[in-house]
């Protein structure tokens, strides 16, 4: 039996759809992750988001992130230091979102906060802080890097 160019097209056909099966077969094992799966309830209130960036913009000092000795240090400022803060930290893994915590604003003395990460994947994380003081509500956002 001879090579001909019949066989080399069945060949190529053959090899071809091998290529696109296992293309698919691939793509349907990736895992497509959705940053928040409450994205839709997010969306509507994003214009309160904005507000609250715009509260922490008109801080005179805003919150500075600090990251060293396997600890994320927070400091909040002091002009807030009356009315007292409260809210909850929040850590993303944007590779894992099966990693990400909460963690709720507790200050020390030094109207600060220490957050361990010994125990947290090194990486990139994004760090968002919703929080609020007295009536008025504030939000950070920051991308971390915990080594």
């Amino acid at each position: 039996m001879k090579f001909n160019w019949g066989h080399g097209i069945l060949v190529f056909v053959l090899i071809f759809m091998a290529f696109i099966l296992s293309l698919v077969y691939r793509c349907t094992q990736q895992n497509v992750e959705l940053v928040r799966a409450d994205y839709y309830d997010k969306e509507i209130h994003f214009q309160e988001q904005i507000n609250q960036q715009l509260n922490t913009n008109k801080l005179a000092t805003g919150v500075n992130v600090l990251t060293e000795n396997q600890v994320v240090k927070i400091e909040f400022p002091q002009s807030l230091k009356d009315s007292g803060v409260e809210g909850v930290i929040t850590f993303m893994k944007p590779d894992n979102a099966k990693k990400d915590f909460d963690v709720t604003v507790k200050c020390d003395e030094q109207f600060s906060q220490l957050i361990p990460t010994s125990a947290v994947d090194k990486g990139i994380w994004n760090m968002i802080i919703n929080f609020k003081s007295g009536s008025t509500p504030y939000y950070f956002e920051k991308k971390i890097m915990i080594n």
